[in-house]
């Protein structure tokens, strides 16, 4: 049964079909390979649902145990197979999810369904994981989650412990996986991995009629989950967090929820004064007082909601004067009006769109930005539109102040 899906996605999605489950196909005639990505929905639901904080990001280790017995198989069809079920970078939505865990798949156009079924049944092995898979991806989690224990990471978590106290954080203490049951962690494979709970979106040049009849045959479901995505925020009025690592190296973070439901024209206005501020901030920071090696300003979804967030990674002894210095120029660059000139105006315009091209050139990374519209209808995730509405916009000054709650902050430092 097939069914036609709202206007908006309609731009990035030209074939598309649902059966109990979601399924999301777009055809590109002209591709090399095809990008699929599987998703597993309702992570951090599911995970408050069953009492076990980041267990999903155990999953994603467990995945990886289990894939060595597809190794070959899947090199045979041209494919290779990612895992990013686990943060490696704590804002940015291209490499981890708060919303759902999942596989990414690029593989040769020809062998587009086998590599579905050789998904499926390594979704079916992880289900039906043994004692020795679970201690080995025990071990993996331990020490990973080790890793976690450092600056950047700890400023992801204390976001979420921050805005969204009734929700569950992303990461785990790195005394989390040995307190895990096999018992528990079965219990929640049963809801997480089924066919219910996944989404499977394509894009690229396939055998359409092979690949329905595969994803019919193992990955329909008579029902669908509802898609969980808002957490409520918190009113965190000018809140300073100083976290104390005994680190070589300090970050700062200075983060601004964003008004809800912005409109794509003005979700673009927005971008163009994010990409403004994030260029004055790093010039005075970095260039004329040579206090950062990275540094930046950038929008993220968390919880359901967008957030401005300026961050710069410095000497620990300047920390404090860094987040004193940047605090001020947000403040300074939120509150009063921007006046863009026309070349200007152009040069961000250019740059932002040339970033996303270069986000999207995959269509392994098309089929999840594809997903991750749908899941979420945000429209950061939908390039064609939001890069269209840039381009469009015509601007001359622009106040922060109309987008952001100025007097709900969270400032984090890391040292």
């Amino acid at each position: 049964m097939i069914k036609k899906i709202n206007i908006a996605l309609m731009f990035l999605v030209f074939t598309s079909f649902v059966f109990g489950g979601n399924f999301i196909l777009k055809k590109d005639a002209k591709s090399v390979a095809t990008g699929i990505t599987i998703c597993f929905k309702n992570k951090k639901f599911l995970e408050k649902k069953h009492s076990l904080p980041a267990v999903s990001d155990f999953v994603g280790h467990l995945f990886q145990v289990k894939e060595k017995k597809f190794d070959d198989k899947f090199k045979l069809l041209g494919a290779e197979v990612q895992f990013y079920d686990y943060p490696f970078i704590p804002f940015d939505d291209y490499y981890t999810n708060d919303y759902f865990g999942f596989v990414r798949i690029k593989v040769l156009p020809e062998n587009t369904d086998r590599a579905l079924i050789l998904a499926s049944q390594l979704i079916e092995e992880v289900k039906n994981f043994n004692n020795p898979d679970f201690v080995i991806a025990t071990k993996s989690t331990f020490g990973s989650n080790i890793m976690r224990n450092k600056a950047k990471e700890r400023a992801k978590e204390e976001i979420w412990k921050t805005y969204f106290p009734d929700g569950f954080v992303s990461l785990p203490d790195y005394n989390f996986s040995p307190k895990l049951s096999e018992n528990d962690l079965r219990e929640f494979l049963k809801e997480y991995l089924d066919t219910s709970n996944i989404l499977v979106s394509i894009y690229g040049n396939f055998n359409e009629e092979r690949v329905k009849s595969v994803l019919k045959d193992r990955f329909y479901s008579k029902n669908k989950t509802k898609i969980v995505n808002n957490l409520p925020v918190a009113k965190v009025k000018n809140h300073n967090k100083v976290i104390n690592l005994n680190s070589k190296q300090a970050y700062v973070y200075l983060i601004y929820p964003v008004k809800d439901n912005l409109p794509v024209d003005e979700y673009a206005k927005l971008k163009l004064l994010t990409a403004n501020a994030s260029d004055k901030i790093a010039f005075q920071i970095r260039e004329k007082e040579g206090l950062a090696y990275s540094i930046g300003c950038y929008l993220t979804y968390k919880g359901g909601h967008t957030f401005f967030v300026a961050y710069c990674g410095t000497n620990p002894e300047k920390a404090n004067y860094v987040a004193k210095k940047i605090s001020g120029m947000v403040k300074k660059l939120m509150l009063s009006p921007v006046v863009f000139e026309e070349e200007n105006l152009t040069k961000i315009k250019n740059s932002i769109v040339f970033s996303d091209t270069l986000k999207t050139l995959p269509n392994v990374n098309k089929s999840f930005f594809n997903a991750l519209y749908t899941l979420t209808g945000n429209f950061a995730y939908n390039k064609n539109v939001l890069d269209k509405a840039v381009k469009k916009a015509r601007i001359n000054r622009l106040c922060g102040r109309d987008y952001l709650d100025i007097n709900n902050y969270l400032n984090i430092i890391l040292k």
